[in-house]
């Protein structure tokens, strides 16, 4: 497996073509989102990480580095740091506008929280909202599923499962890694400490701790994002009630309009479908 009077093996050219060929991919993937004006890609960040996270030990070794793995490594390093910034500026801050990794960890919104710590924000200064919570988009998804659903049983709250229900599904799925992750962190505890009782070698008890670190990291991620679904969720169905109820009383006829005051429609508008807003982000609690 070793070339004739050299030090490379058969092993590592193998590696280092591989390694180019993902980088030459990678490039083709840029211009790409360039033209198709994409502004971020979740699998090139995911790329890069493991990349970074997998090569790091090698890094990190006392014996000395070949030049050649030094520089791959700096690269892919600047690589990951690139995949923070998203491939076009945008003058406002959005979820459709930002970086995959900027997106996971709320970073977009600092724009906005720094300019309204210095001054009164205008609804220019704002960010854009993204299609899931578009009322014309919202409005759209119920009429549709209301309409496919006509004469089936269940009313009003079938349609808004069918129209709104996979946003509450992945939220409920988001809730569930988050209870494992959570559980997760006595165990780990206990690894810690059985290190330190029993001596053991320390670079366990790094291990552990590490990925603690990381297991804490990802918790508080991913509640923040269950959070962040399950209010969208219960927002597109209290705004795909209000606007019903509010296009309902612009139809109605005068004999039915007899039946229901003016406070009753405004109950229903302001206070019934605000409970969606109440229940639905906790609904997974039980």
């Amino acid at each position: 497996l070793e070339f004739v009077g050299s030090r490379l093996y058969l092993v590592d050219t193998l590696y280092y073509g591989v390694q180019i060929a993902i980088i030459c991919i990678s490039l083709i993937v840029e211009v790409l989102m360039k033209w198709t004006a994409t502004y971020t890609s979740p699998y090139q960040f995911f790329l890069w990480l493991c990349q970074v996270v997998f090569l790091a030990p090698i890094f990190m070794e006392s014996e000395p580095l070949e030049p050649t793995f030094i520089v791959f490594y700096y690269f892919s390093c600047s690589l990951l740091i690139s995949e923070w910034f998203p491939n076009w500026s945008s003058p406002h801050p959005s979820e459709r506008t930002t970086s995959f990794p900027a997106w996971v960890a709320f970073s977009w919104l600092s724009t906005t929280f720094f300019k309204g710590y210095q001054k009164t924000l205008e609804p220019a200064e704002l960010p854009y909202t993204t299609q899931s919570i578009d009322i014309s988009y919202i409005t759209q998804a119920f009429n549709r599923c209301k309409d496919k659903g006509s004469g089936q049983k269940g009313g009003t709250i079938m349609v808004l499962v069918r129209a709104f229900g996979g946003t509450f599904l992945w939220g409920a799925l988001l809730r569930f890694c988050n209870d494992v992750l959570l559980y997760l962190t006595p165990q780990l505890f206990r690894m810690i400490v059985r290190v330190i009782e029993t001596e053991d070698h320390a670079w366990k008890g790094y291990f552990w701790v590490v990925l603690l670190l990381i297991n804490s990291s990802t918790q508080v991620i991913i509640s923040n994002h269950y959070f962040r679904q399950t209010f969208v969720a219960a927002y597109q169905m209290r705004s795909a009630l209000v606007t019903a109820i509010y296009k309902k009383t612009l139809t109605i006829s005068n004999t039915a309009r007899k039946d229901f005051s003016t406070g009753e429609i405004t109950n229903l508008m302001s206070i019934d479908a605000q409970r969606f807003m109440e229940i639905v982000p906790y609904l997974n609690t039980l």
